[in-house]
């Protein structure tokens, strides 16, 4: 499957740059697909769309709650840490009836 070789590669690529990488989607069926610990109190939450090819089009509702799951569940499980929001997915522009609840970075 090319979206969970996509996230095990992401995976990898968090623990050879030294940090603390785990895939929470994969392992507890819950969460974003990957999360690097950068220090104790600093977080990347990474939602990988990779299956959304480009066509001019614009981030859908599905793919943007998606998002704002991953952004609720680390705030219930790491309160009071900080954490930025990035999003791997082919389009920058977001769909009129989809939107972040949080920042997140494209």
């Amino acid at each position: 499957m090319i979206a969970d070789d996509f996230e095990a590669a992401i995976d990898r690529l968090g623990k050879a740059l030294g940090f603390a990488a785990n895939r929470p989607d994969k392992e507890l069926r819950e969460g974003p697909d990957n999360l690097w610990a950068l220090r104790d109190d600093l977080y990347w939450i990474i939602d990988a769309r990779i299956r959304s090819m480009p066509t001019g089009r614009r981030s859908t509702k599905h793919e943007t709650g998606q998002m704002n799951n991953a952004c609720a569940w680390f705030k219930q499980r790491y309160p009071g840490a900080k954490n930025r929001n990035l999003m791997i997915i082919w389009t920058k522009t977001v769909g009129a009836a989809s939107g972040f609840n949080e920042d997140v970075g494209i």
